[in-house]
């Protein structure tokens, strides 16, 4: 999802499901930053995420990218996701159900 995109749900009452890439410009952090949300960072490990991702044809990062280019990938933007998070959650070893949990926990 861009920048341009996401400036323009005018709405607190949305999720909004992001790219990974979504933080690697500046002018978009800062938008995030300033952006009077709640920002969840769903933290996987490179190997989960493969792991989640095998198979799938519609993600390319997974299917065009090896495991250690992936690792690289993960390292150069672990920074930049924990600056805009409001939280963040090791979701490698929790079901979707309890990810969502988590979630309400953190968010009451």
């Amino acid at each position: 999802m861009s920048k341009k995109k996401l400036s323009e749900f005018k709405t607190n009452a949305a999720v909004i499901s992001t790219g990974g890439g979504i933080i690697t410009t500046e002018a978009t952090r800062t938008f995030l930053q300033q952006h009077p949300a709640t920002i969840i960072y769903l933290k996987t490990s490179p190997v989960i995420f493969l792991a989640r991702l095998k198979g799938d044809e519609t993600r390319p990062l997974a299917k065009n990218q090896t495991p250690e280019e992936i690792e690289k990938l993960f390292q150069s933007r672990e920074a930049h996701y924990e600056a805009v998070a409001s939280f963040s959650i090791e979701t490698d070893s929790l079901s979707p159900l309890e990810i969502v949990s988590e979630i309400q926990t953190q968010l009451s």
